[in-house]
């Protein structure tokens, strides 16, 4: 075997380290609504309530109750399958939807607010003790498509503690929230977040860009297919991953970070740091290029940055 061959076997094997180590770390149940991702993300096969069993809608109970303040069981669904939900207070936040945008807003009290597409079925809609669960399924043979929404309205003051969203192809946007575990996934919808802080960040998507401004958490795990994952604020372990798109981090690490794609891009802005970095495309460090690989021992983070063709670019403050 030649030098060049070595070379682009011991890239290889690097990037494919660093994309199952990151692929570990997100591997967890997520919502049925959500597609597999594929190798770097595996996730669990697409449940009954995407493309299954047919399921009658299941309306809100006593909890629940229309924008006059009157209780209502069926008020999930009202003219053009829209409704305004006064809720009870809620710390869980479980939402799995289809073709609808799902955001979070401050307000004075709790709510839910919802205009789906006709085709789109509510399957729950209520707090269950500390937990608000909202869930849809298409009707058969559906095609869904429009400018949909999902609301949740949370007093500013309120704490949270897990909150997970799933979406088909509805972006998901939140800010200025703080919680126990965020679990975000999509499939070819885009994730807008800012000001986040979680003890668990995970987010992953198919296609759509994963975009977080000033997170802070104790461990961050993004993972993308085709879209980009960009991604600003303070980890103690950070774990990226994406297959053609770019990776992105510009902030403070103080563990470990893992960071890996197969033609993407690579860009880690961090303080001063360890680093062991492979890729048949060009590497950098501040500024100066480092050939197919570069190692770099440091006492602080330890980063490992791995790409098959991707260029790797690496700024230590």
């Amino acid at each position: 075997m030649n030098k060049k061959l070595l070379t682009a076997a011991v890239v290889l094997l690097a990037a494919g380290a660093v994309l199952l180590g990151i692929g570990t770390a997100i591997d967890r149940n997520r919502n049925d609504s959500i597609l597999d991702l594929g190798a770097i993300l595996q996730n669990d096969d697409q449940g009954e309530n995407q493309a299954g069993d047919h399921q009658e809608p299941a309306f809100p109970g006593d909890n629940a109750v229309s924008d006059d303040g009157s209780a209502s069981d069926d008020a999930a669904v009202s003219g053009e399958n829209a409704a305004q939900l006064a809720l009870d207070p809620f710390s869980n936040v479980a939402l799995s939807v289809i073709a609808a945008d799902v955001r979070f807003e401050e307000g004075e009290a709790y709510g839910l607010r919802y205009q789906l597409h006709p085709d789109e079925l509510v399957l729950q809609a209520e707090v269950e003790g500390e937990n608000l669960y909202f869930s849809t399924q298409a009707k058969e043979g559906a095609a869904l498509s429009g400018d949909w929404e999902v609301v949740v309205t949370i007093p500013r003051d309120a704490r949270l503690a897990d909150v997970s969203v799933a979406t088909v192809s509805g972006d998901i946007t939140l800010s200025d929230r703080t919680m126990e575990t965020l679990d975000l996934g999509t499939t070819s919808g885009a994730v807008e977040a800012s000001a986040v802080t979680a003890g668990e960040i995970q987010v992953a998507s198919t296609s759509g860009d994963i975009h977080i401004d000033d997170l802070s958490a104790r461990s961050v795990n993004a993972a993308s297919t085709s879209g980009a994952v960009s991604l600003t604020g303070t980890a103690d372990s950070l774990n990226l991953g994406t297959t053609s798109g770019a990776c992105t981090f510009s902030g403070d690490l103080t563990g470990t970070g893992n960071v890996g794609t197969v033609s993407g891009d690579i860009d880690i802005a961090v303080p001063d740091a360890g680093v062991e970095a492979s890729s048949l495309g060009e590497i950098t460090w501040n500024g100066r290029d480092q050939g197919p690989s570069f190692h770099r021992a440091g006492d602080g983070p330890a980063l490992t940055l791995g790409s098959v063709s991707g260029d790797i670019c690496i700024t230590t403050k």
